[in-house]
């Protein structure tokens, strides 16, 4: 197994392969519960401008998420030439 040198290359590579992953499961996810945040201040009258401060944290929690477990997928992929690994130090 031969190391590669970090280049900007790799690195576009492995941004562009976090970013839109994670940018379209964010803005699925958060289109999902604001469905369900608006449903909800219909059915129990509530004014929807009510919810801002919970959805927005509902929000912030759903991005962290995803992008935490879209990052777990991008260090398991295997790119075209190379792959990420995670390796020990000896120092403590």
């Amino acid at each position: 197994m031969e190391r590669l040198e970090p280049t900007r290359q790799l690195a576009l590579k492995i941004w562009w392969a976090f970013i839109w992953r994670a940018v379209i499961i964010a803005v699925l996810g958060g289109f999902a519960v604001g469905v369900v945040f608006g449903a909800l201040s219909v059915a129990i009258r509530v004014d929807p401008q009510a919810l801002n401060g919970v959805s927005g944290l509902l929000g912030l929690g759903i991005g962290a998420v995803v992008s935490i477990e879209v990052m777990f997928r991008i260090l398991k992929k295997k790119f075209n030439g190379f792959e990420i690994a995670l390796l020990t130090t000896d120092e403590e």
